[in-house]
Parts: C-alpha cells; sequence; structure tokens
C-alpha cells in the first residue's frame, strides 16, 4: 500500500449543500455562500468541491470598440472554461490561454457574460485541495484594426 486510498479502502464523501471553514482544530461544517467571488473557490469554503462554478456578469461596450477586435481574457488554472455572451452559442476552452474572440458577439451597449468553470475530480477523490475557479477578472481587451492601400 502506496497511498491512503491504494487496496478496498476509500476515502469517506460526505456531500450536501453547505461549505468548510478552517479552524484552529481543523475544518468545520459552515452554511453555504450565496455566492462566490472571483478567486480560488477551495478558500472560499469548497476545498475538496469537484464539479461547476457558474460566474454571471454584465458589462458595457461603447460604439467606437465595435470598430475593432474584441478578446475576452481570463486565467483559470487548469480548468474548463464555457463561455456564453448575450444569447450566442457557447464556446469551450478547455486549457490555457483563455482567451477568445468575442468580436461578433457582443453588442454596443450591455452584454450578458456567463462563465462555466468546471473543475478536475480529484477534488472530491483524493480529498485534494486543487486550485480551482477563476483567477482573474475577466477582461475584454479591444484591438484595433487599420487597412492599408498601396
Amino acid at each position: 500500500m502506496t497511498k491512503r486510498t491504494d487496496g478496498i479502502l476509500d476515502l469517506l464523501k460526505i456531500i450536501g449543500p453547505f461549505a468548510l471553514r478552517r479552524t484552529a482544530a481543523g475544518l468545520a461544517i459552515v452554511r453555504k455562500p450565496k455566492e462566490i467571488t472571483i478567486g480560488d473557490w477551495t478558500l472560499q469554503g469548497f476545498p475538496f468541491y469537484s464539479g461547476t462554478g457558474n460566474y454571471r456578469t454584465e458589462f458595457f461596450v461603447p460604439m467606437q470598440y465595435k470598430k475593432g477586435k474584441l478578446l475576452l481574457s481570463f486565467d483559470c488554472g487548469e480548468d474548463i472554461a464555457e463561455i456564453q455572451i448575450n444569447d450566442h452559442s457557447t464556446h469551450i476552452l478547455p486549457w490555457h490561454p483563455y482567451s477568445l474572440d468575442v468580436s461578433d458577439e457582443v453588442k454596443p451597449g450591455k452584454n450578458q457574460l456567463s462563465i462555466k468553470v468546471t473543475n478536475s475530480s480529484i477534488n472530491l477523490l483524493e480529498a485534494v485541495s486543487k486550485k480551482s475557479g477563476i483567477f482573474s477578472e475577466p477582461q475584454i481587451i479591444h484591438k484595433r484594426l487599420y487597412e492599408f492601400s498601396f
């Protein structure tokens, strides 16, 4: 036996609508927060969570930015991201860099952004707190387009 989960023994898993808080004595079960913020969700009460976190927000695009390329960029480590802007079809970003040309999906004015992040099952299966979630504020980066005539 080389690991604690080798053989016929497996870790006990308690699943439910709760979070965990670190205390001097170890981990305590606490009420689940209604929302998580940008940052590692293993530090926000979900150290052994494996699954999908849903992030939603609105953002504003000035009319003049539609004359260039718009790139959505963010960091979610080694997780898989599913992006949807407004009512357009979803895009899957399975690895770094988490960057997507969204020029055709945004409109001048208010836009809706949904990012679903799915992490590895190792957090639950091996009781490992592998960093998960969105780690940087998503950004819309404007790139100007230039035309040359010869």
